[in-house]
Parts: structure tokens; sequence; C-alpha cells
């Protein structure tokens, strides 16, 4: 027999494989006695299914005190355990991820769930995970262990009282990963939480007041944070002032998903010069030239600049001002994305030559006669790491640029390079003759994949490498 610190480290390499680690638990008690605390620290990973669901409520049940399931008894909640004896373990104490989300699962009854959320904040021996996208009632009454000094990652809302925040300010000084889903009220308490971080990251802030929110403490408290923060991902507006921006100067990350148009302020108080990646999630109404400022004002870090819908550039000037922006400013370029037309074929051909890093690639076509020049020119000249080609049409509903014909040709003058990821957005994915060539090449390893995608971020291998998540419950 192996000893049982191999064995536990064995087991927790496989943290997220549910299914294999119950079917361990049964081979012998010392399996079990290691495998339940692993189990049990992220319930997320059971599933969500009636009957996951109706075994986890019971459980939890069985673990509340007497005085709890007499409160329950009395207001005629249904609810009975497994069994009358106790549980062979104390469940509640290796719990370290909570989500209001898999509580409210559990029952509709709004006293069970306060019942629930009591016995996690109250008998958890150490949460690293806490989501709560908006605020149970009840919750400003619980008394906070000493549990959550240990957070490390916290979903919340400025719809919680600012006292949630305050007592959360006296013991968690670790949280790495924040995200506010609703971000419309400047409160003290969350401002002051953020203040009293150590090692603050990344922070989601989402925001869908048309009225414009300003918060002001909370911008101030994230400038505070400046040291440490790197990841900053802005939904709906950008809810806290401008000059905020001046402050994060070690940003690597700036997500954009907007529904607002930004206007210079942005570009004239932004300097990163650590930024690494641009996502531009959508903005329709931000005027182009305000990025492209963005990015000149970088020192040379940028490795993906990724637009996912947005205007097209309102002129061939500016759109070749974008692409020399970039040749200029992104040594290290991985990925970008471009607007294609006839007339910048010559400044196309700079970047595929400059940019000597080049994994991947997108091209939205407007104002273009003439693919199978572009087709030629990214055979002749993209560098040979080029490995990920995404073809957008902006005019979705009209008459395809792309044909059968000419991705046929643009495959095969790519046969003796790497194997291609070719992603396309067109009306060609209506076309079964298209699917039958593509197969041909996949079946040559001319290409490793192909699909018909508005959005990079449904390819798995690809959200992997950049590290792309989908928040749970926001998106």
């Amino acid at each position: 027999m192996l000893p049982k610190e191999c064995i536990k480290d064995i087991f927790e390499s496989i943290y997220d494989d549910y299914k294999t680690l119950y079917s361990c638990l049964l081979v012998n008690r010392l399996f079990c006695r290691i495998i339940v605390p692993i189990l049990w620290r992220n319930t997320w990973y059971f599933g969500y299914n009636d009957h996951i669901i109706i075994s986890l409520s019971r459980t939890y049940f069985s673990c509340l005190t007497d005085e709890s399931k007499e409160l329950i008894k009395n207001n005629n909640i249904d609810i009975s355990p497994p069994t009358q004896h106790s549980p062979l373990f104390n469940y509640i104490e290796y719990c370290q991820y909570i989500y209001l989300q898999q509580i409210r699962c559990m029952s509709h009854a709004k006293l069970l769930q306060e019942e629930f959320i009591k016995l996690f904040l109250t008998r958890c021996t150490k949460i690293v995970h806490l989501d709560f996208p908006y605020c149970p009632r009840g919750i400003e009454n619980i008394y906070l262990s000493s549990s959550l000094s240990h957070l490390c990652e916290l979903h919340c809302d400025t719809i919680t009282s600012s006292e949630f925040f305050f007592e959360l300010s006296k013991t968690c000084h670790k949280i790495q990963r924040l995200y506010i889903s609703t971000c419309d009220d400047d409160i003290e308490g969350l401002a002051t939480l953020i203040k009293v971080q150590h090692e603050l990251q990344f922070v989601y802030l989402r925001s869908d007041d048309s009225q414009g929110v300003q918060n002001e403490r909370i911008g101030e408290a994230l400038a505070i944070q400046a040291n440490t923060l790197m990841h900053v991902r802005f939904c709906g507006q950008i809810c806290i002032p401008y000059n905020a921006f001046y402050s994060f100067i070690n940003l690597k990350r700036l997500e954009l998903e907007l529904f607002e148009e930004i206007d210079a302020r942005l570009s004239d108080a932004a300097y990163f010069p650590k930024l690494k990646v641009l996502e531009i999630k959508y903005n329709k109404l931000t005027p182009f030239e305000v990025y492209t400022n963005l990015i000149g004002k970088t020192e040379g870090t940028l490795v993906r600049i990724h637009w996912n819908y947005i205007n097209t550039p309102p002129t061939t000037l500016s759109l070749r001002k974008y692409i020399q922006t970039v040749i200029n400013n992104c040594p290290n370029l991985e990925f970008v994305t471009i607007w294609y037309q006839d007339s910048i074929l010559d400044d196309l051909k700079q970047l595929l030559i400059s940019s000597l890093k080049l994994k991947g690639l997108k091209i939205i076509f407007y104002c273009t006669s003439d693919i199978d020049k572009l087709f030629n020119l990214l055979a002749d000249k993209a560098p040979l790491s080029l490995t990920i080609l995404c073809l957008d049409e902006v005019n979705y509903y009209h008459n395809s640029l792309l044909s059968i014909e000419n991705l046929d040709k643009l495959l095969k003058m790519w046969i003796d390079r790497p194997p291609l990821l070719l992603y396309i957005w067109s009306q060609l994915r209506q076309s079964l003759e298209l699917l039958k060539v593509m197969d041909g090449y996949l079946n040559d390893d001319v290409l490793n994949d192909f699909d018909y995608l508005y959005s990079l971020d449904c390819v798995e291998v690809i959200r992997k490498s950049w590290e792309i998540e989908i928040p749970y419950g926001y998106i």
C-alpha cells in the first residue's frame, strides 16, 4: 500500500472528476476518509440533476442544528434527512465553494435557504469561493466566522448592504478575484472591502444603469489596488471614473463588453505599459479611433487584440492608421483582428512580415472585391506560426464574398504549412458542398479544425490557451 500522503496526492490530481472519485471512495475506509473531503470541497462538480440536488439538500439538512430543524418543521417545510442518524462525516466543514444558486435549487422556501446559508457561513472551516451575486435576505445578521479569512474569490453586487461588506473587510484580506454583477451603487462597505485586499488581481464590473453611474468610491479603491490589479473586465458600461485608469499601470488584460459610447477620455486617461490582452467583446458606439489611440499608448507588450462585435472603421484612413499603430507598437503580437478592404493590401503585407510571432488572425471583410489577392498574400507572407484563421463577413445577410472556390484555393496553397484551425462566419454555413471540401482537407491534415463560428470563445482549444472564462451567472 502506498503511503497515505501519496494516495491523497493522486486523488487531489483528479479533484474535479466526480465519478472516478466516487468509485474510489467505495474501495476501503482509507480511501473514503481521504476522498470525502476532496469531493465535498466543491459540490458544483456533482452536477445539477434532480437526484443530486435532493441528495445534497437532505445531507445539508442533516447537518443543521436541532434549533434550525425545529424552525423549519414548525413552518411546514417538508424535507427529511436520508436517515435518522447523524451523518458519518461533518460534510459542511469540507465545503470551500459556496454557491447561492445551488442553495436556491434545493428549495424554493426562503427560510430553508436562509438556514442553509447560515450553516455554510458559520460552520465551514475554510471558504475560498463565495458566490452571492445578489444579497440573500437576512445575510447581514449572520455572524461571519474566521473561515472567510481564506476567501480568494467573491461574487457579489451593490444591492447587498454596506454593513455586510464592512463585516467581510474585518477578516477577508486575501481576495484575488472579485465579481460585481450589479455595480450601480457606490456603497462605502464594498469600497472598504476592496481597499483592504492584499492580492486583488481580477475585477469584473457590470452596470446596466442607463443613467451612467460613476462609482467614485469604488474607482478610488481599485486605484489603491493598482500594484496587484492585472485583469479588469467591464460589462454594460464603464462604471468608475475615467481618471481611475491613470493608476492601472500594471494592468495586463482589459476586456470590454459595452453598450455605451466611450469618449476620448478613456484613451487620454489610459496608460497601460504592461498590457498584453485587449478584448473588445462588444461595443458598437465608441469611435474606432479611441481604441487605436489606446493601442498606441502601450509599450510593446500586447500579444492579443481581439475584437468580437464592433462598428467597422469609418474610413480607409482610420483603418490604415489602426494597422500601422499595431505594426509600430506590437512587436510581440500573437493574435490580431483586422478589417479588410482592397486598398489596405500593402499595409496587411507589412503587418504579416513584421509579426514574426503571429499565431492567429481574424479578418473581417467589407469593401472588398478581390479576396483571391488576400488569400495569395496570406499563403505567401504569413509567418509559419499562423495556425488560427477566422474569416468574418460584416454583410452577413448579403451575398457572400467568400466562396467554396476561393477557400479551396487558399487551402491548396496551405498544404506545405502547419495545419490550420479555420473558422468562418458567412452564408456559406448552409453549404453541404463546402463541408465535403473541408472534410477532405481535415483528412489530409491541412486543417486541424473547421467550423462556422461567430465567436472564437466557442472553440475549446482557443478558450483554454487564451484563458477565457465565462463567469458563472453573468453571461
